[in-house]
């Protein structure tokens, strides 16, 4: 018991040094401020819970929020499919508004090997926001207009693993995201430039639970990585 609790004393410090800084070279429709909207916060379970729950342990649907919290007794499949309403932009100085530009929830199966292993793999829409027209005003023609048509997705295919042991589970998310992005510049009835970038980036998110009678904890990190995004624009 004394060695679990100096693990997790641990286990929290390290996490603290976690926080991301802010990045300002991405494209600015993929900036954190539109995560309010565009981050699809996959898990109907934790929705509920106010997406939180890396201490709550779950199948396949839960391993985005804590791959070490990831259990299933028996094969398993999961699907789930997503509505967002559309939802004028909070800077009401401009007129736009976002839409959904994606269904796809989850699609996951996982299968239990052993005493110790769950493994799962998914593929998931964890990011969709498509801009219903931004309209620019140009400086140099009063009255004229460039409307835009961004758009973003992010789609993940997750490969994961879990392995419990003693009050512990560790666990490993092997992430492959796929992003595209479009943006359509029209001038009046013209387009006039098209952006349709297709981007992958690599990522592994590590986690580790605990549980000791009524008592849980769990943490998870996921590190930054490097994209390239190519635009014309």
């Amino acid at each position: 018991m004394r060695n679990s609790i100096f693990v997790l004393i641990i286990l929290f410090f390290v996490t603290l040094l976690g926080a991301d800084p802010i990045d300002f070279t991405s494209p600015w429709y993929l900036q954190s401020f539109y995560d309010y909207y565009s981050d699809n916060y996959i898990g109907t379970a934790n929705i509920g819970r106010g997406y939180t729950g890396t201490s709550v342990m779950g199948n396949i649907e839960n391993i985005h929020l804590n791959p070490a919290a990831f259990k299933t007794e028996s094969d398993y499949m999961y699907s789930e499919f997503l509505v967002k309403t559309p939802i004028n932009d909070m800077n009401t100085a401009t007129e736009k508004e976002f839409v959904s530009n994606g269904f796809l929830g989850m699609l996951g199966v996982s299968k239990h090997f052993g005493s110790h292993w769950d493994l799962g793999v998914s593929y998931s829409g964890v990011k969709s926001m498509e801009f219903d027209r931004i309209s620019i005003v140009l400086m140099q023609e009063p009255g004229n207009f460039e409307n835009r048509f961004p758009s973003i997705s992010d789609y993940v295919l997750t490969l994961t693993g879990s392995y419990k042991w003693n009050d512990f589970s560790f666990g490993l998310n092997v992430l492959n995201h796929f992003y595209t992005l479009k943006d359509n510049v029209v001038y009046g009835r013209n387009q006039f430039a098209r952006n349709d970038i297709n981007t992958y980036a690599f990522r592994v998110q590590p986690g580790v639970y605990w549980k000791k009678g009524v008592f849980a904890m769990g943490a998870s990190y996921i590190p930054a990585t490097d994209a390239t995004f190519e635009s014309n624009i």
